[in-house]
């Protein structure tokens, strides 16, 4: 959110909401790589950290991605972002499609911030870890 970037505006949908997105995403992504690298070769961690981590790390994370989704679940069904919801009538289609097209929290776009800032991010440091 801090990282400076040109607006981008996403396609405008039926209720006539239009995404604002910053288009920041090559500039964390140096910035991330760029730490984690200095942080390695300055002795702060041990590079292959990710990878000898991998188990914990996943079990963390899944647990996680379910109690994020449980909550835009819920945020979907009592306060959705925009008008451009679809509800399916049952818990688990809900849950597996999503209600909210656009989910908002505080400023903060989830579905770009975890598909692009928390998955885009680990990609490339798994990767590098795996260098390690």
């Amino acid at each position: 959110m801090v990282v400076p970037g040109p607006v981008i505006k996403g396609p405008v949908t039926e209720s006539g909401y239009t995404p604002v997105y910053k288009d920041n995403g090559f500039s964390c992504y140096l910035i991330d790589m760029g730490i984690f690298i200095f942080g390695t070769y300055a002795g702060w961690w041990y590079g292959g950290t990710l990878v000898n981590l991998g188990g914990p790390l996943i079990v963390r994370l899944n647990i996680f991605a379910l109690v994020l989704c449980l909550f835009i679940l819920y945020k979907g069904w009592y306060n959705p972002t925009t008008k451009d919801t679809r509800y399916r009538g049952d818990v688990i289609s809900d849950f597996f499609w999503g209600c909210d097209l656009y989910p908002n929290w505080f400023g903060l776009d989830l579905k770009v911030w975890t598909n692009c800032r928390m998955g885009m991010t680990m990609w490339p440091l798994i990767v590098t870890s795996c260098v390690f």
